[in-house]
């Protein structure tokens, strides 16, 4: 008897627990992506460069995975990275791979409404070939692009775990990590969570 209480227990907490890991995962992948576009508009503005975070989902591992990295062109040119220009650019961060993690649409200004309005870049990180049609532009004043000629009153970039991307239920652990198109402030928030 006790055995059986036990065994219902745990199989209505072992849900919690899962989301509980994938909310971890998914923060540590807004505090990255946080982390990411405050050095991209640091170093921009220290070089008087344009300095781009291009973003990317695939299947990495077995997993679906989303990928960022920042570039330059040391030239001081402000065209986006594409495939035939790709070895213009400098790499300013080792790519990072937010395995299982996926970009998400959110409310307002978002990344993925906008998402191919540079092109697409084209990568291999570990191995793996990467699309990246999310990408955004930091200008030498600090100011944030996400189109050509459009700066956002503020953007946001929505991190999802793959898994809760595929649910129906709209009580996902979703982040958003919004930057402001003038002033360049990040900050990261969570959305219909109530974390």
């Amino acid at each position: 008897m006790v055995m059986a209480i036990l065994a219902i227990l745990m199989s209505l907490s072992a849900p919690a627990f899962s989301n509980l890991g994938e909310g971890r995962g998914v923060e540590y992948a807004a505090r990255r992506v946080e982390l990411t576009l405050e050095q991209a508009q640091a170093r921009a503005v220290a070089s008087k460069l344009y300095v781009w975070v291009v973003f990317g989902v695939t299947n990495h591992e077995g997993r679906t995975s989303t990928a960022v990295t920042v570039l330059a062109d040391p030239r001081g040119f402000s065209s986006p990275p594409k495939p035939a220009t790709r070895n213009d650019y400098s790499v300013l961060s080792k790519p990072e791979i937010l395995k299982g993690v996926v970009i998400q649409d959110v409310p307002g200004e978002d990344l993925v409404e906008n998402s191919g309005s540079f092109g697409v870049y084209e990568s291999t990180i570990g191995g793996t070939s990467w699309s990246m049609p999310y990408m955004i532009r930091f200008g030498p004043a600090g100011d944030v692009q996400i189109a050509p000629g459009r700066i956002p009153r503020t953007l946001e970039v929505g991190l999802t775990s793959y898994l809760d991307s595929l649910r129906s239920t709209k009580k996902n652990m979703t982040a958003a990590v919004r930057v402001g198109g003038i002033s360049g402030t990040v900050d990261m928030r969570w959305l219909d969570t109530g974390l």
